[in-house]
């Protein structure tokens, strides 16, 4: 992104991976296959998080109007190594200097620089427009390959006869080894659209990535979802008494019937947490009449995905997001006995540079999602009737 007068730690073999757990970019001899470990020479380089939060102080300060040089110096740098920092103070001389274009420029060599600003772009706003994968469960990994282990619960207590003792019973677990798959997204900038362009093609490709990242976990969440999980039907929650403003079904009472059957059955121990559903279907569960009252004003429902409790539902949260197929609700337990798991494995951003200066970026996301607890988990279909779009 900025022409350096000596590039940093460039083409001599070095990978730049994004820790999930601790929120640092690394740099690494190969990949964690096994985890962040000394023999790759895993070394943390540079705080995504901490970036962001100085731009969003920075943005907090220009409102209010507080923004100042000693706000500005008293914010720690991102870089964790002294090389790194140099590089990061040339490209804000850069900017500051109000050389946008030339801090765009793409230097002939490649550097750290260029690729922990795209990580901080890529990691650092998520879950925007994309809310599905809040109904799984997120584990950070480090490792490529991990296991999940299950605990198989034992029967009940039974009558014993004056002098006998109880049958021995032992605690097993089931272990399901996982292994997270790997996602990629390749983004091309030539020379002449840097020269030509009178935007940044490197913002705008990578504010477009990182939405495309966001959108394949949703979607990986949902399908998982949508697969593997029981499939029971409902009633009809978008019908209505002839002549009248009153629904025919209470969706509560239709829940509940189901719940404690399924997730929230003896000896599953589950806990109902979070319903997932089209925002079409979330706009006629909370406009019907059980749930808004039959004189009470229609309750206004959010077009956006986004997350809030759901109405007449204590302690359940409801999860929209398009790509829910319409008719259906996601009912699942998210916390500890989550029906569905989010691995968040690591991620990378490597580049190159062709002999026409032609700049190369490839994102490379490692997560899986997985259903590994069925019983805390179910697809009710049925509970409104889909509708096509125009």
């Amino acid at each position: 992104m900025v022409n350096f007068v000596k590039p940093v730690k460039s083409n001599d073999g070095w990978e730049y991976w994004n820790n999930p757990v601790d929120a640092l970019i690394y740099e690494t001899k190969g990949s964690p296959d096994l985890g962040f470990t000394a023999d790759i020479q895993a070394n943390p380089i540079f705080d995504g998080s901490l970036y962001m939060a100085n731009l969003a102080a920075i943005d907090k300060a220009k409102l209010d109007g507080t923004l100042n040089n000693n706000l500005i110096d008293g914010l720690r740098s991102p870089a964790l190594e002294p090389e790194l920092e140099n590089a990061l103070a040339e490209y804000s001389s850069l900017v500051g200097r109000g050389r946008i274009r030339e801090a765009a420029m793409l230097s002939t060599d490649n550097s750290v620089v260029d690729i922990v600003k795209v990580e901080a772009q890529l990691y650092g706003r998520k879950d925007r427009e994309y809310r599905g994968r809040e109904l799984a469960r997120t584990i950070a990994t480090e490792e490529l390959l991990t296991n999940v282990d299950k605990i198989l619960k034992m029967s009940g207590m039974e009558e014993i006869r004056e002098g006998q003792l109880p049958k021995t019973k032992d605690t097993e677990y089931e272990r399901v080894p996982l292994t997270t798959r790997k996602y990629g997204l390749k983004i091309r900038v030539t020379d002449e659209s840097r020269r030509k362009n009178v935007h940044n093609p490197y913002e705008d490709s990578i504010q477009v990535a990182s939405t495309k990242e966001a959108q394949r976990k949703s979607f990986d969440v949902i399908s998982e979802l949508d697969s593997a999980l029981p499939v029971i039907t409902g009633v009809a929650w978008d019908t209505y008494v002839s002549g009248t403003d009153r629904s025919t079904n209470d969706p509560a009472t239709d829940l509940m019937r189901v719940i404690q059957g399924t997730i929230e059955k003896t000896n599953v121990g589950g806990d109902w947490s979070h319903m997932g559903m089209n925002q079409i279907g979330a706009k006629l569960f909370e406009t019907n009449s059980f749930n808004r009252g039959i004189v009470a004003k229609a309750e206004t429902s959010s077009r956006k995905p986004n997350v809030r409790p759901a109405v007449n539902l204590e302690d359940v949260m409801l999860v929209t997001d398009n790509f829910i197929p319409q008719g259906d609700a996601f009912c699942v337990d998210a916390g500890e006995d989550a029906a569905c798991i989010f691995l968040e494995g690591p991620t990378t951003v490597t580049t190159d540079i062709d002999l026409v200066k032609t700049q190369t970026y490839v994102s490379l996301s490692y997560h899986l999602a997985q259903v590994i607890n069925p019983d805390t988990g179910f697809k009710m279909v049925g509970v409104y009737t889909p509708l096509n779009p125009t």
